[in-house]
């Protein structure tokens, strides 16, 4: 299973959903400058817990609504068993997913967000 998360300044907001639902790859989608380093920062956390995802970033610092559609209906086409997390992360996303899911036909990818406050 993949997950496609929204990366977010914050920490636990990008872990949360590979905690839980400990996937096979996550992809982040986020700005490239702020997911500078965190690559890898991300894999030995997994590797120290024995989680072997592949970790990938897709820099979406210049696309607008339709481009990041485009690359979500791109994602979800080549990653069938996924999980879109929009918890946290550019809002940008939040409308480009609406729209994704108004163009995706058949099975619709899982979206979920985590109330970190209450762990659900």
């Amino acid at each position: 299973m993949t997950l496609i998360e929204c990366f977010d300044k914050t920490v636990l907001e990008n872990i949360a959903g590979t905690l839980y639902l400990n996937p096979d790859k996550v992809i982040f989608l986020g700005e490239a400058e702020k997911m500078q380093g965190v690559q890898k920062r991300f894999q030995d956390f997994l590797d120290a817990r024995g989680m072997n995802a592949e970790i990938v970033m897709e820099d979406i610092q210049d696309m607008n609504i339709n481009a990041l559609t485009k690359l979500l209906l791109k994602l979800v086409s080549a990653e069938p068993d996924c999980v879109i997390d929009v918890t946290g992360g550019d809002e940008r996303v939040l409308v480009a997913v609406g729209m994704m899911l108004g163009q995706v036909e058949g099975e619709k990818p899982t979206v979920q967000k985590f109330d970190l406050a209450t762990d659900h």
